[in-house]
């Protein structure tokens, strides 16, 4: 999805919400993102090769946050949300904070990546099930982000 979608991504604040299913992991990929197109201005959730879940921002100077679970822990049903504002940033999985990071830009997005890498032709699809996602154009508080990602 892309073009008409800017207006509804949070350009200097917001939240990327997603639900997965990851009981039949079996790859690295991408859960949800928001972006430019590209690799340089993003707000993602993923799963790592390692079996973590994570959160990784990136903007015009570079990676902005990469707040990571514990690796080999990937295994189950899990509600996760990337909260993001200038210099506030912070990953909720199932009711828990996993980490902030207090610096940074927000990437500038128009676009919005279900399951897959923000390049059209990348084959690094999610071979999973993505249960539910949604986007807030406002950075919710902390309180908020642990209530809609308990279990």
């Amino acid at each position: 999805v892309s073009g008409a979608v800017s207006g509804s991504i949070g350009q200097t604040e917001g939240v990327v919400y997603a639900q997965v299913d990851l009981r039949n992991w079996v790859a690295s990929g991408r859960v949800l993102a928001i972006s430019d197109g590209t690799s340089d201005a993003r707000v993602v959730i993923q799963v790592g090769a390692n079996r973590t879940l994570q959160a990784v921002v990136t903007a015009a100077s570079g990676e902005v946050a990469n707040i990571a679970t514990a690796s080999g822990q990937v295994n189950g049903i899990y509600k996760c949300a990337v909260a993001y504002a200038s210099g506030d940033f912070a990953f909720y999985v199932n009711g828990n904070q996993i980490g902030t990071d207090p610096s940074g830009a927000v990437p500038s997005c128009n676009n919005v990546a279900l399951g897959k890498i923000e390049t059209s032709a990348s084959t690094n699809f999610l071979n999973d099930r993505i249960l539910a996602g949604a986007l807030y154009n406002t950075r919710l508080l902390d309180a908020e982000l642990a209530l809609i990602t308990q279990l």
